[in-house]
């Protein structure tokens, strides 16, 4: 009887446990702050896009009408950085779409936010340009 007992009691802990599992969310049904970037265009037109969720969730999506596909979760830490970065570099406050042939893409999303900065060759402050390198640097790695 006493095994029995403390199986149930087993079973009942690692059945609470299930539940502490992690939000997993999706870009499309998220509410609060993302970082979307990616780039394309050129002869294709096809275009990649990433998006960072501010929990940490990163994901990407390869041409028009996919899915997103999830990558990896970031360290808060590191997500926290990020979105202190694009206050302090003033990215909501630039005022550029200027897409080339081959373009490039940051957009900043929130709850009462959906800044976008769009670039081709050359026509991105260094703010923006040097902020696109870092998420980069981050998915590459």
């Amino acid at each position: 009887m006493k095994k029995i007992t403390y199986f149930f009691f087993l079973l009942t802990i690692a059945y609470s446990f299930s539940f502490c599992k992690t939000q997993q969310y999706s870009p499309t049904d998220y509410q609060k702050g993302q970082i979307i970037f990616g780039s394309g265009g050129g002869i294709t037109g096809s275009v990649m896009e990433y998006s960072l969720l501010e929990n940490g969730q990163l994901f990407s999506k390869s041409g028009m009408g996919a899915e997103f596909v999830a990558l990896k979760k970031l360290k808060s830490n590191v997500v926290t950085q990020l979105f202190k970065n694009i206050e302090v570099l003033k990215l909501k406050e630039v005022q550029l779409n200027d897409p080339g042939n081959r373009y490039y893409f940051i957009q900043i999303k929130g709850a009462d936010t959906d800044h976008k900065i769009t670039w081709g060759n050359n026509s991105a402050p260094k703010s923006v340009t040097s902020f696109y390198k870092i998420l980069n640097h981050i998915i590459n790695n």
